[in-house]
């Protein structure tokens, strides 16, 4: 138990800490800070889920489904990033 809360307390640290104005001037801070506030979220209602219903198979899915949104969000605004765009010419 301590070492969920303590992840997800690093996660959620690490969030605030990307949205913080310094961290801005990263080009892809968005989608590194929406991974990391899903993963501390995910890993705080997993573990309570699991301490509820160990068998089960729904936060797995739910997972999997997050991760692969965050991915694609992650992928699209590297392509569609206009500052990347403007170095190449």
């Amino acid at each position: 138990m301590i070492l969920a809360i303590m992840s997800a307390v690093a996660c959620l640290a690490a969030t605030t800490i990307m949205f913080s104005p310094r961290m801005r001037s990263f080009a892809f801070y968005r989608p590194v800070a929406l991974f990391f506030l899903f993963e501390g979220i995910w890993i705080l209602t997993d573990y309570a889920f699991d301490q509820m219903i160990p068998d089960n198979v729904f936060m797995d899915i739910i997972h999997y489904c997050g991760l692969i949104a965050i991915a694609l969000y992650f992928i699209l605004s590297i392509m569609l990033n206009p500052d990347r765009s403007k170095k190449r010419k």
